[in-house]
C-alpha cells in the first residue's frame, strides 16, 4: 500500500470557495512535483468545467458510471474514466448523473464507504496519480 494521502473539501453550503480551493490545491500541489487525483463529487460538476470540460453532461464516463459499475460489480474502466489536465492534475469528473445517486446508494451495504473503494485499486497498483503524497 502506497502512502496516498486524501484531501476532501466539503461544505453542504454553496459558494464557499469548495470548487476554487480544490482547483488551486491541487494545481499547487502539482507544481510542487506531487501526482494528484481529483475526484469531482458534485453533480453541478463546476470543478470539471472549471478544468476545461464545459459541456460535462456528455462525458461518457464520469463518477457517478464508476460508482454504477462498483455497486453493480462490472470492472471499471479507469483509463476511459480519468481525464488528464494541462497542469498536470487527473480528474474524474462529474455531471448531473450524480443528483439522483444519495437514493440509489439506499440498498447498497457499506454504502459510505462506496467511493473510498471505487478508488482502493487505483492505490493497489500503485497508480501515479495517487502515490506520491506524503
Amino acid at each position: 500500500m502506497c502512502k496516498c494521502k486524501v484531501i476532501a473539501v466539503t461544505n453542504q453550503k454553496g459558494g464557499v470557495g469548495k470548487t476554487t480551493t480544490t482547483e488551486n490545491v491541487a494545481i499547487g500541489l502539482s507544481r510542487q512535483g506531487f501526482d494528484v487525483l481529483i475526484v469531482d463529487f458534485d453533480p453541478q460538476g463546476d470543478l470539471t468545467s472549471c478544468l476545461g470540460w464545459k459541456n460535462n453532461d456528455a462525458l461518457e464516463h464520469s463518477v457517478s458510471s464508476m460508482l454504477d459499475d462498483y455497486i453493480n460489480d462490472n470492472d471499471i474502466d479507469y483509463d476511459s474514466l480519468i481525464l488528464h489536465h494541462e497542469e498536470d492534475v487527473d480528474l474524474i469528473p462529474a455531471n448531473i448523473e450524480l443528483a439522483d445517486f444519495e437514493m440509489r446508494l439506499v440498498s447498497v451495504i457499506n454504502r459510505e464507504q462506496t467511493l473510498s473503494n471505487c478508488i482502493e485499486p487505483l492505490r493497489d497498483k500503485g497508480n501515479p496519480q495517487l502515490d506520491r503524497v506524503d
